[in-house]
């Protein structure tokens, strides 16, 4: 007698990525887009199953840092809760796809712009204090 699956067809998932995955990978564009000059610092926590992420934009040279977002999710990944330090701001991303389009908001928006541009700005410059 042959043993029986009682598992059904496990789902593909190939296609999925970690919210941290995805952070790395923004962390290199950051890398990439300004030569090195900024990077991003990801501290990962754990308590139980609720994984929690402070997401920095640093600038190695001058030991300056400053916190981008805030994450959190679950062991099953999503619903993924972001909070976006510049402007206070809270986004629910139920889905990966709902998370990147959350990310790209706080990445691209004009008060993380204005920070970029103010540390390279001040790199360049070394008026900034330590």
């Amino acid at each position: 007698m042959a043993i029986k699956n009682m598992w059904g067809n496990l789902a593909d998932i190939s296609n999925i990525r970690t919210p941290h995955e995805i952070l790395l990978e923004q962390s290199n564009f950051l890398s990439e887009m300004t030569n090195g000059l900024l990077e991003f610092k990801i501290e990962r926590k754990q308590s139980s199953a609720v994984f929690s992420y402070d997401v920095y934009i640093t600038l190695p040279s001058m030991k300056y840092m400053e916190r981008l977002l805030r994450m959190s999710h679950d062991i099953k990944l999503y619903p993924a809760l972001l909070h976006d330090a510049q402007e206070s701001r809270q986004y629910d991303s139920k889905n990966q796809e709902e998370f990147e389009e959350n990310l790209g908001a706080i990445l691209s928006s004009p008060e993380t712009m204005s920070l970029i541009s103010s540390l390279m700005v001040q790199s360049r410059s070394g008026d900034f204090l330590v």
